[in-house]
């Protein structure tokens, strides 16, 4: 009988652990119940174990309540076969009660393999509260409280201001290690904000208390001007710049420049006027908001009087243009000495001042009323006559730079009186080949 009941008891034992160890999927959870308090995470270690000899993918699902607590996490995951896979399972609880939830485990490929587990979320209250809210107002919004908490805890305290619609402008949040009554003192920085009412909300826990609280308005306008100097002008920049906490309107601004400067103007001005030696111009800026920049900008422009110089260079440049051939040419000047009373020696004096001329002739002409004195004392001429007169040609070929020639003959007037004299001129081809005629003025020879 004893041998036929240990016998049973190992067919059992056997059966049993074939049938947990056939188990295809397992889970395991811990802890599987967990004790947290409100607005603190729950996490819980979890881990899937694959008993298959192949890999498969797992689909993970939950249900309860307040699944919108539930962090996100893998909704499928792939465990090797014969292996496991850890992670975690987090809530974030906001309300205290007692929860359960239920974890299934499903295989992607086959539903037929799956398995499930429940764990338990107890919840506890949060235990901060709040005995005394006070504010005071001296540049810093002074803010005093006291939390009270029956059992030391890690409070988080937040501090929200609001404007009167509700939209909110400060947000500033606090640790505190709180173990009974505790008093804290904190200064916020609201010398940015418009003038105007607010609301300041202090929340500590589920506990919740406002008070309100009026900032006075400022009016603050600082002015900076800076001079930019360039070659062409000076660009002055006026920074208007509003340090007030209230809108300012129709900001107005005085500028004074000297009458006779030449004055450009990026930002328009309203209006301007000639006052004496001065000009006062008037700027205007509609709507300037707290901690705004706004420029006004003007320029003192320097090209009018650059204008006036390349004018006078640009005269001088034609001026020396025109005359420059005029004054680098040959120069030719005819001359009388009388000799007797009515023998007259003409002389022409020819200069080359600067450069070498070729193909140089130079032509006189005599008055018929005269004849000429076949004496040459110096280089004797072509002698051409005609009812007009004598013409008297020279040719001289080339003059080096500041040669100077000099050429003369004798006329005998055949009348009584004043005697014109035709111009002598100079003809030679400059260095680019062009031919240049060069006249003397007329004699007059009494």
């Amino acid at each position: 009988m004893k041998k036929f009941n240990l016998l049973t008891t190992c067919v059992i034992f056997l059966l049993s652990f074939s049938v947990v160890s056939a188990s295809p999927v397992q889970i395991e959870i811990n802890p599987v119940k967990l004790q947290v308090r409100q607005n603190e995470l729950a996490i819980f270690d979890f881990r899937i174990i694959n008993n298959q000899d192949k890999k498969d993918s797992f689909l993970i699902n939950f249900d309860g309540p307040h699944l919108e607590w539930k962090m996100p996490g893998h909704l499928l995951t792939v465990v090797e076969a014969n292996s496991f896979k850890e992670s975690k399972i987090i809530f974030y609880p906001t309300e205290p009660g007692s929860y359960s939830y239920r974890i299934f485990v499903t295989s992607f490929f086959n539903p037929g393999v799956e398995a499930e587990k429940t764990i338990y979320l107890e919840v506890a209250p949060q235990n901060i509260g709040i005995r005394s809210f006070d504010i005071s107002l001296d540049g810093k919004l002074n803010v005093d409280m006291t939390l009270i908490s029956p059992e030391k805890t890690e409070a988080t305290i937040e501090l929200i201001i609001e404007n009167m619609d509700g939209k909110v402008v400060k947000y500033f949040v606090y640790h505190e290690s709180i173990d009974g009554v505790k008093k804290i003192s904190k200064s916020l920085v609201v010398n940015d904000l418009l003038a105007g009412n607010y609301v300041i909300k202090l929340k500590a826990g589920d506990d919740i208390k406002e008070k309100s609280f009026y900032i006075e308005p400022v009016h603050n306008i600082l002015e900076v001007t800076k001079r930019v100097p360039g070659p062409f002008y000076d660009e002055i920049i006026i920074l208007v710049e509003n340090q007030g906490n209230i809108v300012e309107y129709n900001y107005g601004h005085k500028e004074e420049v000297k009458a006779d400067s030449f004055t450009g103007f990026v930002t328009r001005p309203k209006k301007c006027q000639t006052i004496g030696e001065k000009v006062v111009c008037e700027f205007l800026i509609s709507e300037l908001k707290p901690g705004e920049v706004k420029k006004i900008v003007y320029r003192i422009e320097y090209w009018p009087i650059y204008a006036r110089y390349a004018a006078a260079i640009l005269i001088l440049t034609i001026i020396v243009l025109f005359s420059y051939p005029k004054v680098t040419r040959p120069k030719i000047k005819k001359m009388h000495i009388k000799k007797s009373k009515n023998v007259h020696r003409i002389i022409i004096e020819v200069k080359n001042p600067f450069k070498e001329v070729k193909s140089v002739i130079i032509r006189d002409f005599v008055s018929p009323l005269a004849k000429v004195v076949h004496e040459f004392d110096h280089v004797k001429p072509i002698i051409k006559k005609s009812e007009a007169g004598t013409e008297l040609i020279w040719k001289i070929g080339r003059m080096k730079p500041k040669e100077v020639r000099v050429l003369s003959y004798k006329i005998k007037s055949l009348v009584e009186g004043n005697l014109k004299m035709p111009k002598a001129y100079i003809r030679f081809r400059d260095d680019k080949g062009r031919r240049i005629r060069v006249y003397s003025g007329h004699l007059i020879i009494e």
